[in-house]
């Protein structure tokens, strides 16, 4: 009777120490990596930019040189009526071509000096950072490049939790 006491006793005083030694759930972020995702994002969003607007430049260039085809068509045929009004309509898509161009191109030298000073990546990454921490229960988050991380588990690692979140919001 008294050695179950005591195993009892002992029992209890180890699941007392066991709670007293419970350590907060603790996970890494390589920030080194968040940061390389969020700015080559950033890049293809501007290479993405860039590739529509020669779409869509190539298209106007392609409309205008159609017309210069019929305006030598109406030429050879002799029908000054007919190119006198493809002519007019030549410069005018010449027009709205070279508009087109010098706004677009202002819009894409804008949108590579905010890629350049881009503070929406400070102010997101710590809310990131946060959200992506309490969907998997950690209590702390450590810098994984930082040297003195000695171990972490696989797990513990939510680094393409936050570039999946810095996703989201960049598709907004």
């Amino acid at each position: 009777m008294k050695r179950a006491l005591i195993f009892v006793l002992l029992g209890l005083m180890a699941l007392g120490s066991l709670s007293a030694q419970q350590f907060a759930k603790t996970g890494v972020v390589n920030l080194t990596r968040v940061s390389q995702f969020y700015k080559d994002a950033k890049a293809k969003s501007l290479e993405d930019m860039k590739a529509a607007i020669q779409k869509d430049l190539d298209a106007m260039k392609e409309e205008i040189r159609l017309l210069g085809d019929q305006r030598a068509d109406a030429v050879k045929k002799g029908n000054s009526a007919l190119v006198q009004s493809l002519d007019a309509k030549i410069q005018t898509k010449r027009d709205a071509f070279v508009d087109y161009g010098r706004k677009k191109q202002e819009a894409l030298t804008a949108a590579a000096d905010e890629l350049r000073n881009d503070s929406q990546f400070q102010k997101l990454l710590p809310q990131e950072i946060e959200q992506a921490a309490i969907s998997k229960g950690f209590a702390l988050i450590l810098n994984s490049s930082n040297p003195s991380v000695i171990w972490y588990g696989p797990d513990a690692d939510i680094t393409d939790d936050v570039n999946q979140r810095l996703q989201v919001d960049l598709s907004r």
